[in-house]
This record gives C-alpha cells, structure tokens and sequence, in this order.
C-alpha cells in the first residue's frame, strides 16, 4: 500500500536569500519554522495543445504554459519571529531612527486630545532620528507617568516636537515639567528592497515516520491581511509567490550542493515563544475635530502587488515586479454618541493607530497609517446610548509621513 502524506501534519522552514532572489542561499542555517503553520506552496502549471495553438500541424506533443508556485499562510502574529516577512511585504527593512534621547525638566504641553508637545534642540531632534511619521515609544516620569506608550511624531520645528499620542487623554495638557526618555523602536516603511526566501517544506506520512521534502525558491510575500478581534488574539495571514518548486529527489536542479532527499535546513532556530499578541490600543482620530473612536473588530489588509513573469520555452516564472501598496480596512468602530459619528463621518482623512501587545510584556506591534479614507459607512443602533457602525476604507499616502503605513516593532 502505498505512503499517505498529509500536507495538514507539514512544517514550513523558511531562510533569508542573500545571493538574489530565487537563488540557492549562502547558508541553510538558522532556518526558522512557521509557528502555525495551516497552509503549503501550491504548483500549477497550465499546458496549451500544439493543435488547438497551430490548426493542423500535426504536433502530437503539448506546450508548457505558465507555471506559478503560491502559498497562504495563517499565524498568530507576534512581534519578532514575522518582522523579516513583514519587510518582504513592503519591501522595506525595519530599522532604528537614531538613538534613544533622555531629557531632563522639559516643559511637555498639548493643545489637544492625544497631542503631546515635547521641546527638543536639532541636536536632539538629530540624534533620536525624529521625522514625521515616525514611532517611538515615550518613557515618561512622574507626576506623567500615564503618558508612557508609543507615539508617532506629527510635526516638528527647531525648538519642539509635537507627538501623537493615544495616551494623552486630556482636552489640554498645561505645561509640565517632566522628566522623560524617546526611545528609538524598528520602524517599517514602504520601500524598494526585496526580500526573498528559500522554503523547504516537510509532510509527515500518517505512520508519523516517513517524510517528503519539498524546496521553493524565490519566495516573496505579497500581501498580508491581519484579523483583529478585540476580545481574541491577533491572527496574520501571509500571502506568498515563489518561482519553482522541486521534489526532494530534485534538489539538485537547484543547488548542485544539496544531497538528493536530504534535509536542506539542517540547523533550524525555533520560534521566540509569545503569548499571543492582543489588540490593546485601536482607535482612529478625527484630524480637524479630534473625534476618537474604538476598535472592536476588523481587518487590515496589505496588497503590495507583487506578480511573477515569465519567459523562455518552459516559462519557469523569472522575477517580481512591486505594482502599488494598497491599505484597505473593515472594521466595526465604537462611538460615545451619534454627534461624534456624525464629526467623525464629516471628516476627510483620520489617523489609525492598532497597537498589539504581548500580554506578558511590553512588546508590541504597531501598525499605524496617517490618512485613512473611509469610503464606506453603516451606521448601528443610532438610537442607543452607544452607537456603532461598520467602516471600509483605504489608506493613502500622508504628505507629511510620505507614506500610507508605518509597522513599528518594539521588541526590546
């Protein structure tokens, strides 16, 4: 009888291609697995009959068609093991801004709900890396020790810079002296640096002994869609595209090096363990009115437009093409009245900021877009206390920021 294999029992081990893309890595070391791994690189591959292509040739033989190698993976994201994907989703690298800034006795102010205006010299501006747009997390000291969370900067001068900040909930905040510390977190932008990766994948027979491997190459992410509950775990979707798929009687096609049906990944690091991430912070702001409000469930969905091409007689897929990042939102937002639904409505661009934190520690997820466009709205018991109302939009890109996302990582 023959061996039964169950892709639902399989592994994903992924490693970083550092030679370009599609090419064999110069090492297979330090492979990390999928936490949950609920998905598989799937081959298709069309043909095209010589007859129906040429009437009456006379070709007893088929053209191969386009092939394409596509995978789904859904995880329980956390705020380290998924940062390398989520920089091949945008195309960018997730770096520090600058160093962290200490400052001593500073007069902290706000005008506003959620701004917090912190004085700073070009020097200190400079050595933090401050720029619109960017996320920082504030550690700040008593008597505003409330205040300590992740903030975004809004605007800046020579003298001040001014944060939004989710955690600054007063109408004014009357200058304050304060000591408090900007510290620099990775922060992700929209970019043109492709990261691509080698993928080996392990189904597990149902004797649980008898294994089959299976190598993709070229593996880049192309979108990711984030399912956010307020009262579950976050979830993350992968969408990836590769360039071929070989057996592991076949790994030598593709790197002369590997041993036929041997394990390419041959020392693979586990998973950092998190708790899985919770949305702590959703809420989306009014930019003239300063309406908040609350995240209860939705979704996030990033499309970066990532497609493969093919050419020459077998058309094996030989590149990506990045076509424009598209942000889209469905959510169900809570408000504290109808009047706030109706300011929020009348607005023409909100901030959203979704801050997921490892229950166990401070360590978060930020996602954060600066002009969100609602373009559709259905408003939910208008005659209660409470009003909801279910939202879709999309983000575009913010003058100010230069871009429709930032993705910060706080991992330290």
């Amino acid at each position: 009888m023959a061996t039964l294999f169950k892709g639902d029992n399989s592994t994903i081990t992924l490693v970083e291609e550092d030679q370009g893309w599609a090419k064999p890595p110069s090492s297979y070391a330090g492979g990390k697995f999928f936490q949950n791994n609920d998905g598989s690189f799937d081959e298709t591959r069309g043909t095209i009959e010589s007859e129906a292509r040429t009437p009456n040739a006379q070709l007893d033989s088929v053209r191969l068609g386009n092939k394409n190698v596509a995978g789904s993976f859904p995880v329980e994201i956390d705020p380290e093991n998924y940062t390398a994907l989520l920089e091949s989703a945008l195309y960018g690298e997730a770096t520090l801004s600058g160093t962290d800034v200490s400052l001593t006795a500073v007069d902290v102010s706000g005008t506003k709900k959620f701004e917090l205006v912190i004085p700073m010299t070009t020097g200190e501006q400079t050595t933090a890396g401050i720029s619109v747009g960017t996320i920082f997390n504030l550690v700040v000291e008593a008597p505003l020790a409330s205040l300590s969370d992740i903030a975004v900067v809004e605007s800046v001068t020579g003298t001040d810079v001014t944060f939004y900040c989710p955690a600054q909930k007063a109408e004014t905040l009357v200058a304050t002296s304060v000591d408090l510390t900007i510290e620099s977190i990775e922060n992700i932008r929209p970019d043109r640096s492709i990261k691509s990766f080698n993928a080996e994948e392990i189904l597990y027979s149902e004797d649980g002994d008898t294994i089959a491997r299976f190598m993709t190459a070229g593996c880049v992410v192309s979108g990711v869609s984030f399912d956010l509950p307020s009262d579950a775990s976050a979830k993350a979707t992968f969408s990836m595209l590769a360039s071929g798929k070989y057996a592991g009687q076949e790994y030598s096609t593709f790197d002369p090096t590997l041993t036929d049906s041997t394990d390419a990944h041959t020392s693979v690091l586990p998973h950092v363990k998190y708790d899985p991430l919770v949305l702590q912070d959703g809420e989306l702001i009014s930019n003239e009115t300063n309406t908040r409000c609350i995240w209860m469930s939705g979704s996030v969905g990033i499309e970066n437009g990532t497609e493969t091409h093919f050419v020459g007689c077998d058309f094996d897929a030989i590149g990506t093409v990045s076509g424009k990042l598209r942000i889209t939102l469905d959510y169900e937002a809570l408000f504290q009245s109808e009047d706030d639904f109706v300011s929020f409505r009348n607005e023409k661009y909100n901030k959203v900021l979704l801050k997921l934190k490892d229950r166990a520690s401070d360590k978060s997820l930020i996602i954060y877009l600066p002009a969100f466009k609602a373009t559709a709205y259905t408003l939910n018991n208008p005659n209660s206390g409470l009003v909801t109302a279910s939202i879709s939009g999309m983000a575009t890109v913010d003058a100010g920021a230069g871009d429709s996302l930032v993705i910060g990582v706080l991992n330290g």
